[in-house]
This record gives C-alpha cells, structure tokens and sequence, in this order.
C-alpha cells in the first residue's frame, strides 16, 4: 500500500515534551501486540486501546507511519539535522491507498474513544498500517504515542475437524443408525464402525451413512476426515449400544410410614425390566407433582413426603438400562387408594327378644388391607344405655334391638398409621324380612293363565336366618281365597285381574315375617310390538318400508307365529312372519293389526294407525306462482327445516328464514329446479314464477297553497277499481274515495297517498304527493330604535329562502329609497322626537299576500363615559367597563404610544402597559344609529406606593415636632393622613407640625389614585430632667462630702 516498499525504511521515535518536565507525565502504553496476519474478506477487529499511568484522557486516530532509512542509507535520520518529526511514507495513491483506506476492502475504522479498530481487506498482501494514541489533560493535548506495524493479510483455511452425531444408544427396537456427518473442512471420509477391527464390512466412505449392525451389543465408531488438498485429518470416535429387546418401564408405589399433620411417606419401587438378557436397569429418575408441587428423587428404590390433603399424586419414572436405553411411564395417585382401608361387618344373632338383641362385629381390615400389617383394633359403641369400649378383632354386644346405636372401629398398623370408620346401625333391621316373585308359566285354552308363587327370604340381604314354614292367602279379584303351606304355589287363574297376596314366613333362628302386596297379573303376560324402518324410495310418491317384530322382549319369552294386517284404508293386505316389506304412499294414513302367539301359549293383538315419514315431498305454491311485482311470495307450502334443499338458480330468492324456505324477491319471471332430500327419499321438481307488473299511478297538481286548498287528480289505474286516499301519516284510514281529491289543510304541509284498488289483477304502487303551505314568513327588528338626525337602511328578514318576495312601503317622509325593496332607507329630522308607524305589502310568486307594519320610536342620544381598575397595586394590566347603555359596538383606544396594537372591540377589556406613568384613553362606539361623541381620560398607573423609613423622634418636653410624608413618589401623586394609635385622624396632608405632651406612637397612611397605599408607624418620645439631690444627714466639719 505506500511506494518503494523494498526501499523504504521505518523510523520508530518518542517525543518528551516540555510538559512533562514541567508536571510530570508519563507515556501510555499499548494493552496488547497487533496480530501479524488477519484473514481475506473476514471481519477484523482488534482493540489497539492504551493504559495511561496518570489517568490521562486518551483519543484514538489513524496515522501514516513514520518514513526511515533506505538499502543505500540504513541508518536512522537524524531528528536534528533531517527535522522533527521524521517524513511520513508515501501511499500508493494510485491503486486507492491512503489513510483513510490502508488495506482496501471495507476501510479501516478505529473508535476515538476506545481505540477498537475494524475492517474487512479483501486482497492477500503487506499492508503498512499507523495508529496514535494522544494524551490529553484538562482539555490540552500534552502528548502523542504513535505506533507503526505491518498487517499481512492471507487466505485463511480450516484446520479439518471430524465429527458425527448419532444415538449413544439405539432403542428403537432395530438395529439400523442413523448417521449425521458434522465434520468441517474436509473432502474425503473413512468410517469404521467396529474400532479397531478393520473387517470390510463395517466400513464406509459415504458422507452420512446409515449403517445395519449385525448383533446386539456395544460398538465403537471412527470417523476419519482428510482435508484432501493436503492430507491433513482429523478423527472422531464414539460408543455406541444397539438392542432389539425393549425396556418395560413399570413402579409401584405404597405408604411407607404416616407422619404428623396428614402427612405420609410414599415408597417409590421400580419394577421395569429390560428385555435383553444382556443389560439391566441401573437408574431411576422420579419426578412427583402434587398440585404442582415437585419433588424429585433417584434410585430404584426411594421415598418422598407427600400429604394426604393435597390432592393426587402424578408420579413420572425415567429409567436408564445399563444399555444407555431409557423408557418412561406415568402414573396418576390417588392417595385415598393407598391409605389402609378399615371396615367391619355386622351379624345378629338369633332372633331378638322384645328386649334384648345379641350382635356380633367383625374387624374386616386384614383382609381388605393385606399389604399392612394390622396391630390393634379398639371399638367404641354408644347406644341408649350408654358407651361402651372394646379391645380385638371380634366383639360380641347385647343391647335393646329398637334403636340406632353408633359404631366406631380404629385401628392401628406398624408403619403409625391409624385408620377409623363410624357406622350407624339400626338394630330394628337386624329383624328377619320376607318377600315372594310371581312368574306367569303359560296361557291355557280356556283363558285362564298358569303362574307361579315361590318364596324368596332366603335370598334377602342381612337376612341370616333360613325359613322354615310359610303361610299364604291369596284373594282373586271375585273375592275368592287360596292358601297354601308350601314354599311355591302354583296358580291356575284368569289373568285379567289384580290379585291380594299375603305370606308368612317363620325362620329357623325363631323370628317370623310377613309381607303382603298387590299383584296385577296382567303386567306378566308377553307384549306384542314391532318396529317400522323406511328403506327406500322407489318413486316421488310412495316410499319401501319394513316392520319388524320385536315382540321377543317380552319376558323373555319368544313369538311362535305372527299375524299381520297392514295398508292404507284402500289396500289393506294380510302377511306371516317376524319381518315383512311393503310400499305405502308417502306421508299416509296406515292401518296396523299384528296378532302373535307365544310359545307358552299367550295371544296377544296390537292395532295402531301410523303415518309413517315424513319424507321428501315438492307441493310448489300455485303452478306456476303469481307474483305481483314488489311482492314477496314464498316458493314451497309444505318445506321442512330437517330436510335438504337446493335451487337452481338461487338469483331472486331470499334464504334469510333457512334453504328449506325461500322468498322470492324477483321482478322478473324466473323458473327454479328444486331438490330435496330426507336423507332416504330424494326428489327433483320444476317450478315457472310468473311476475305481474304492478300500477304506477301518477298525482298532478299544485305544490303550495296560499291558504291550505288542496286539488289533486290521480291518474294511472286500469280496469275496474276505484282511488283510495290516504294521509302519510295514517295509511290505515281513507280520506276520500275517487280520482280528484278537494280538501283542506292547516299544518304547514300535508302529504297524500293514492292507491288504485283493482277488481282482479294486481294491485298498485302507491304514489304520494306533498302540498305545502306558502306563508310568507318575514321577520321585523321592532320597534326600531334611532335618534333624531339618524339615516340608515332598515332589513326585513325574509325566513323562508325558497320563496321570492316582492315589497312595497307606502308614501312616506321618513322613507328616502328602496320603497320597493326589502331594505328601505329611513332617514330621522334632527330635533325630531315623536315616534313613527312605515306600513308596507309583501308579495310571494304564488301572489300570496302579507301587510305588515315596521314601528319606529326615536331614542335620546346616549353620553358615554367609563370607568377604569387597576387589577393588582404595582402590576401594570388595567380593566375598563362601561357603566352606560349605548348602540352599536365600543372602541377603545388605551393611548400606549408605544404600539399600534392598543384598541380593543371588547365592551369591558383589559389591557397591560408597558410602564407606569399616565395614559390618555379614548373610548366611542361604532353604530349606524345614535352614534354618541367619544369620550377621553386619563389613566394614572403608579409603581407600589411605599413610605420611605422614618426615624422615630426624641423631643424635649414643650418643643415642636414636625413629621413630613415620605414616598417613593410625586407628593402630588398620593394623599396623607396621620393617625394616632386608636386610629382617630390627627392631620391631612403632607407634613404634621405639633407638640407632643406624652410618649406616643403616630402612624401615617398614604394612598394614590388607584386606592393602592402603605403605611408606617413613628415613636415620639417626650424627655424632661428628672433629679434628685442625694446629701447626707450628718457629716463631720471639715470633712469633704460628694453631693
């Protein structure tokens, strides 16, 4: 990058300035060395930053290195004779060197601040490169380091690096890995995937093989990678284990030990098994989550703390075979499952006496908890006659066998968990039941029916007694009576009828029990019944249905012959047998008798009439359908919201009430394809809309009316009918019947609808028409003041733009101009003082017209005048009003000559003055009538009045006092008053002579024009000789005695 670099030299110097004689200073020093070489078109950067020993502010920069000795003259210049500092090299400009790109590429950049440096060079070369550092120091720079060196920028290569991912271990259940090559800068591949056997057939060049291994087991892989230009490797090894044989991941989890505040142990016992013979299972990872709480544990075997209240447990095992294969499973606790299940069952024994009853009750926890081991069992029994206790697994208690006593059983097991149960026993149902079945055994030939009543107490629950003797009556419904000592009764009887039957049973512990019910026989006899299904539809009108008997539900009991007599009224037909087809027209009426006879010999006969469906069916509204235009007609009288429609086309039809119902909305005639489906029957139809063209009437005459006539002639009807009218704002009453209507009004407007009521056909569109009333509404400012000598041209406001109007005021002396006008000119004699009356004619287009009077009275002249407030004492913004009425608008001029911009429009403005001093203010009003003459003060705006110090005053007794007022302005510009402490008045005016009699205080208050004052307060004190002789009584002659 410079010029000549073989014949140019370097020059490495340091400076010591004068400063650092004077003060002391040391260098800065670079942190670290440059790299020699960087990399072709890679980022660079490097820190070039520099410690300063003083604490010196450093700047950074790029400078142009320092220029030597040559190949002829090597030695180093001589700062004396060749100058200091020493020449810099010379870039080679031409090829786009110089310092601010050094190396080409994307420029060199350094950071002033922290002498980090950046580029990207994009050619192989030398490049000769400066950097300075300067010390600076309270803002002056005090010295330089500079430091120049040679980067040398080459084709960086990678050094080859092997690497491969795959699975440590291969549980998939095959013996085929995947290989993932992740191997850099490199060419060539040599895998070995049985290190160190070299056998063939476990090696391979492939980039990213998949490899089949022969056997289960442990391998270990090589990978070899060569850079291929010049044969620089690298290699990589890992161990990998295939296994076809699967882990069954599998636990078991039970309380361990119970704890204090519900609080257990739970033991964690892997059960998994690895299928291969091979490995085994060495790790386990738990994971336990208790309503997110998560406790973690490791071992085969391990325990954890869990409490019972916290819900359950969702229990997660990860197990590691010694293969490296893992597996997983899950388990969801229920806690209330582990926790050792304790009950206890309850036996009488023998019958009770009125009085006493023997009971026994069995601890039943062994055997519903096996894996505890029980240790105590304590019950606690409280009854009427009190509570009683009792220790063991068995215990046998008498008490009064009417009553509801409360059993309590805790019991104790060797991990310290402790199980209770309460139970409520009601003694009374210690007491043996009895119950009976009836079964119907068959139908005989002579109507009568064959049953069977059999005893069934001893298959009662809580009944431990077997009977022994029974005893039944049964009354048929003639009132005849059967008994019977046998513990089944058979039962020939008719079995239309609701037979009484008692039994009592003695049982074998002594204890009797009786039962007595109602049994309607007729509820056991078999049920003809049968089921209809639609199968298909062979045609539009008639549909293919089947009915099968399902009378076999009858108690079990199966048909063996059925009758049938099925069809609509017209074609009734006979069949046999348990299923029969046939066609019916769809949506009928059908007629039903099925006769079966069962096999224990029972007839029973079902006759119903049915209407099977519905199903799909097309009935069109008309054929073809009239519609009038306008109107909304829908297409179908018979559509079926569970059913499926389309339409072809779908133009005209409204489907917002669902597609089983359109709307036709058309104006043009239209014919429509239609489909249905029921989801069996299916059928297709065509349908012609034909659209009648409705009237279009027509209404002529008068829009307005001067006076609210109204005549209308309707026209536009055809054939026989007749004109109905009606108003817009009630359409259910007609006004008039006929084609010309002649009527009134008194509203502003009024609208009228016409219909033409036709004989046949369709009926017509209503057409409207609105007359309105034409008022001429004018609006008049009366009474219109002026005064006298005024002249001003008067508006009359019209209030109704849409209407034209035409004006003419009569003859008079005080109208000068604009007689026909709606803006006349008036014009008021000075002196004049009589109010006057100026009639005038309005007339609209129509001819419609008004006659109308503008009142004037003659005003006095108004006197302005103003008043004027300083709003705060020393602040220059003062606030005018106008105490007066006047016309027009008022214009104020404040009379600041400092400015143009010191009017106001306002009727009670404000305004800010530059300064404080005097001001003219000028105040008129603008109007074209009674127009007063301006008005002009003067505003005085003084700075805060303040009193200037007085001194208090000591006077000799008799003398005169003279106090002056003393202010920070004019004695002109304020008033005085002097006041003595209670207030009262002393003196007005700016100095107060007299004589003082007494010490006293005088106070002096002083105002400006604004009412702004201050105030101050003066000591007068009055001194008069107060002395008393001191002489002694007795003295001695001679003697000197101080007086």
């Amino acid at each position: 990058n410079i010029l000549e670099p073989l014949e140019t030299g370097t020059t490495k110097y340091i400076e010591i300035p004068f400063l650092a004689f004077t003060e002391g200073n040391s260098s800065p020093r670079f942190n670290s060395w440059p790299d020699l070489y960087v990399c072709e078109n890679e980022q660079l950067v490097f820190d070039h930053g520099a410690t300063d020993p003083d604490g010196d502010e450093l700047r950074y920069k790029l400078c142009i290195p320092s220029n030597g000795g040559s190949i002829i003259n090597p030695l180093p210049l001589d700062p004396i004779e060749e100058g200091f500092p020493p020449a810099s090299v010379v870039y080679d400009n031409a090829n786009g060197y110089s310092i601010s790109n050094m190396m080409g590429g994307v420029p060199l950049v350094i950071d002033q601040m922290t002498g980090e440096l950046t580029a990207i060079p994009n050619q192989n070369g030398q490049y000769l490169i400066g950097v300075c550092v300067e010390e600076w120091r309270d803002g002056v720079k005090i010295g330089e380091v500079r430091r120049d060196f040679e980067y040398n920028v080459r084709t960086c290569v990678s050094f080859p690096l092997a690497s491969f991912d795959a699975p440590i271990a291969q549980c998939d259940g095959n013996l085929v890995v995947d290989f993932t090559n992740e191997s850099s800068a490199v060419l060539l591949y040599q895998w070995n995937f049985n290190y160190p056997s070299n056998d063939p057939a476990f090696l391979t060049n492939e980039e990213n093989p998949t490899f089949t291994f022969p056997a289960e087991g442990t391998y270990t892989v090589q990978l070899q990678a060569f850079r291929g230009t010049d044969e620089c490797s690298d290699e990589f090894f890992q161990d990998i284990t295939v296994t076809t044989a699967d882990i069954d991941a599998d636990f078991q989890v039970s309380i361990g030990e119970c704890l204090n505040d519900d609080n257990v142990t739970l033991s964690l016992g892997d059960l998994s098994i690895d299928n291969s013979v091979d490995y085994d299972i060495e790790e386990a990872e738990w994971t336990i989550d208790q309503g997110g709480n998560i406790l973690t544990a490791t071992g085969l075997n391990s325990v954890v703390d869990v409490n019972l209240a916290g819900g359950d447990v969702v229990i997660n095992l990860l197990v590691t075979s010694s293969s490296g294969c893992t597996a997983a499973t899950s388990q969801t606790i229920e806690l209330d499952n582990l926790v050792a299940v304790v009950d206890f069952d309850y036996t009488a024994n023998g019958c009770p006496t009125p009085e006493t009853l023997q009971f026994t009750l069995t601890d039943l926890s062994t055997e519903l908890s096996p894996d505890y081991t029980q240790l105590s069992s304590d019950w606690t029994i409280v009854s009427s006659e009190g509570t009683n206790m009792f220790t063991g697994p068995t215990v046998t208690n008498t008490l009064d066998p009417f009553q509801v006593i409360s059993v309590t059983l805790e019991v104790v097991f060797d991990n310290n968990c402790t199980a209770t149960i309460t139970k409520e026993i009601n003694l009374e149902d210690s007491l043996p039941e009895s119950d009976f079945e009836v079964e119907l055994i068959g139908c005989l030939e002579n109507g009568l029916a064959s049953f069977t009543l059999s005893d069934i107490s001893n298959i009662i629950p809580g009944n431990s007694s077997n009977p022994t003797d029974w005893d039944w009556t049964i009354i048929s419904a003639d009132g005849s009576t059967i008994n019977s000592d046998l513990q089944v009764v058979e039962l020939e009887i008719d079995p239309n009828q609701v037979i009484d039957v008692s039994l009592l049973v003695n049982f074998e512990n002594g204890c009797v029990a009786n039962i007595s019910k109602d049994v309607d026989l007729a509820d056991l006899l078999p049920i003809a019944n049968y089921v209809l299904t639609p199968e298909s539809c062979p045609d539009d009108g008639t549909v293919d249905v089947v009915i099968e008997d399902t009378s076999t539900n009858a108690d079990g009991v199966s048909p063996v012959s059925i009758d049938w007599l099925v069809g609509p009224i017209s074609n009734i037909q006979s069949f046999m047998g348990s299923s029969i087809a046939l066609n019916v027209p769809k949506d009928s009426l059908i007629y039903l008798t099925q006769v079966v006879l069962f096999s224990n010999g029972c007839i029973d006969t079902l006759t119903e009439q049915i209407i099977p469906g519905p199903f799909a069916v097309l009935n069109f509204n008309g054929d073809p359908v009239f519609v009038c235009g306008g109107e909304e007609v829908a297409i179908l009288i018979n559509s079926n919201p569970d059913f499926t429609y389309t339409f072809d086309p779908e133009i005209g039809l409204d489907f917002n009430n669902g597609n089983h119902n359109p709307i036709f909305i058309g104006m043009e005639d239209a014919t429509y394809n239609v489909t249905v489906t029921d989801g069996l029957c299916t059928v297709e139809g065509s349908i012609d809309v034909d659209v009648e063209e409705s009237l279009e009437l027509t209404i002529e005459g008068e829009e307005f009316s001067c006076v609210g006539e109204v005549n209308l002639i309707a026209s536009g009807g055809i054939g026989g009918g007749e004109y109905e009218w009606t108003l817009a704002s009630d359409l259910n009453t007609v006004v008039f019947t006929g084609e010309n209507l002649i009527t009134t009004f008194d509203s502003n407007s009024e609208t009228y609808v016409v219909n033409f009521i036709s004989d046949d056909g369709c009926p017509s569109i209503a057409e409207s028409f609105t007359v309105s009333l034409l008022v001429i509404d004018i609006e008049l400012i009366e009474p219109f003041q002026v005064c006298s000598g005024d002249s001003i041209q008067f508006v009359v406001l019209n209030n109704d733009p849409n209407q034209t109007l035409m004006f003419e005021w009569e003859d008079n002396i005080h109208i000068t101009d604009g007689e026909s006008t709606d803006m006349p000119t008036i014009v008021v004699g000075e002196g004049e003082t009589d109010p006057f009356e100026l009639p005038f004619l309005v007339t609209n287009e129509l001819g419609c017209t008004l006659m109308d009077t503008l009142d004037v009275v003659i005003a006095e002249t108004p006197v302005l005048t103003f008043n004027s407030t300083l709003t705060e004492c020393g602040e220059l913004e003062v606030c005018f009003d106008i105490p007066v009425d006047f016309f027009g608008f008022s214009l104020w001029d404040f009379g600041d000559l400092t400015t143009t911009d010191d009017t106001s429009l306002d009727t009670a403005p404000c305004y800010t003055y530059p300064d404080f001093g005097t001001y003219t203010v000028t105040l008129s009003n603008v109007s074209g009538i009674c127009q007063a003459e301006p008005v002009t003060m003067e505003v005085i705006i003084n700075p805060q009045i303040v009193i200037n110090e007085l001194p208090d005053f000591t006077v000799c007794d008799g003398n005169e006092v003279t106090l002056t007022a003393d202010t920070n302005l004019d004695s002109e510009a304020y008033a005085a008053i002097w006041c003595n402490a209670a207030g009262d008045t002393l003196f007005v005016g700016g100095e107060y002579v007299f004589v003082p009699t007494e010490d006293s205080d005088v106070t002096l208050k002083v105002s400006d024009v604004n009412d702004c004052n201050d105030m101050q307060t003066i000591n007068v004190n009055v001194f008069d000789f107060d002395l008393d002789v001191l002489f002694p009584e007795v003295f001695c002659g001679g003697a000197e005695v101080p007086v």
